[in-house]
């Protein structure tokens, strides 16, 4: 699979990693996917989770808002599931404004404060 703009290295199947363990799924998410958040929530993010919907994967844009819009990103550069690289790389393509946060996956739950920040200067578009 290929992704405009992106270089073969960058090749995003190439990028993205799979540690989480399918054979012992609470395990995964806490080790791999929420490692920053205490125990007890860890459970918490492992019970709320729900498959993935297969039909978001065939939906076809014409533009993506961020062709026209600012935009706004923030990369967990502690990131199990998706390569931090990979989220710089799509930052850039972006031409996004980029805050990097030493966040797993969920820097919106172990990183608020600065989730909320970058949110903030989205909304006054700074």
């Amino acid at each position: 699979m290929s992704v405009p703009g992106l270089t073969e290295s960058q090749n995003p199947r190439q990028m993205i990693d799979f540690p989480v363990s399918c054979a012992e799924p609470e395990k995964g998410v806490s080790k791999d996917f929420v490692p920053d958040l205490p125990a007890s929530e860890q459970i918490s993010v492992f019970g709320s989770q729900i498959p993935l919907a297969a039909a978001s994967f065939k939906v076809k844009l014409s533009i993506a808002a961020w062709n026209t819009k600012p935009s706004w990103y923030i990369v967990a550069t502690n990131d199990r599931i998706i390569n931090p690289d990979l989220e710089r790389s799509l930052a850039k393509r972006m031409d996004a404004k980029t805050t990097e946060i030493p966040s797993s996956q969920v820097g919106m739950l172990s990183h608020p404060k600065e989730t909320a920040a970058v949110i903030i200067q989205a909304a006054a578009g700074k």
